[in-house]
């Protein structure tokens, strides 16, 4: 069963729970997180987690998912506001930790992001999110060395991995000025079946190799795809500066429009 399929049957399991106690904040949480990152409808999470937080002033989680509302949208400050006080109420939760770095990647915050990024790991060394965006951030700052040896912490033990490894290497040739060498390791990944995979992960490892190519027309298609299966990792995609190659083309505006951005 894909996401797109599951996530009506927990909106419907979270509806009637609610239903039954109108004052569970951890539902209301969870119903506000699946209104905004699924289903893009911005104003109605913000109400229901809103009125999580009223319940429940403490729950670092939707005060998370409330300050990823106004990042996601463009309210950049106030997000930071609420998600560093999901970091204050759970000090040591590394995936709260992590959010917090990987929104400060997102805004372009990069040196933030990698100071946070390492603090998560020194939490969680086991944090694999935290080591793909620290990765990511040392190959926003150009630091390639200590990108390719941030991806290689990364597990390669199954044939997924391996492919989303290898793309991610080929990134940071692509942004290193080695396009031919970028191309040639992207062919040799095609002749598997990594190209046409629905690994959501994938899809956008695959978006940011193409802008890095400059093939905008293969970046448009992967991140088609990935909005059709409601990828998370292109929920930054208003406020992302890795987009900025292809933010007007008509594609990238329809899905903007259609994600409820503009």
């Amino acid at each position: 069963m894909t996401m797109v399929e599951e996530i009506p049957i927990a909106k419907a399991y979270l509806t009637k729970a609610i239903s039954l106690d109108s004052n569970l904040s951890e539902a209301l949480t969870t119903m506000g997180f699946i209104q905004s990152h699924f289903d893009y409808d911005w104003a109605s999470a913000k109400s229901t987690l809103q009125k999580a937080i009223l319940l429940n002033p403490n729950y670092p989680i939707a005060h998370l998912y409330y300050g990823n509302i106004f990042i996601f949208t463009g309210d950049i400050e106030q997000g930071l506001i609420e998600v560093k006080k999901a970091v204050d109420l759970d000090p040591l939760s590394s995936s709260v930790n992590w959010a917090l770095g990987s929104r400060y990647y997102l805004t372009n915050k990069t040196d933030l992001a990698i100071t946070q990024f390492q603090k998560t790991l020194t939490l969680d060394p086991e944090n694999n999110a935290a080591k793909l965006w620290l990765g990511l951030s040392f190959l926003r700052k150009g630091f390639y060395d200590q990108a390719i040896d941030t991806f290689g912490k990364l597990p390669r033990n199954t044939l997924q991995q391996l492919d989303n490894y290898k793309i991610l290497i080929s990134l940071v040739h692509a942004q290193n000025g080695e396009s031919a060498r970028a191309k040639s390791e992207l062919n040799e990944i095609s002749k598997g079946e990594g190209i046409q995979s629905n690994d959501i992960s994938r899809l956008f490892f695959l978006t940011l190799l193409y802008i890095s190519l400059e093939n905008y027309d293969a970046a448009l298609t992967q991140l088609e795809r990935a909005y059709e299966i409601r990828s998370l990792n292109i929920i930054g995609l208003k406020i992302d500066p890795i987009f900025d190659p292809i933010r007007n083309q008509p594609r990238f505006k329809a899905l903007l429009k259609k994600m409820n951005f503009e």
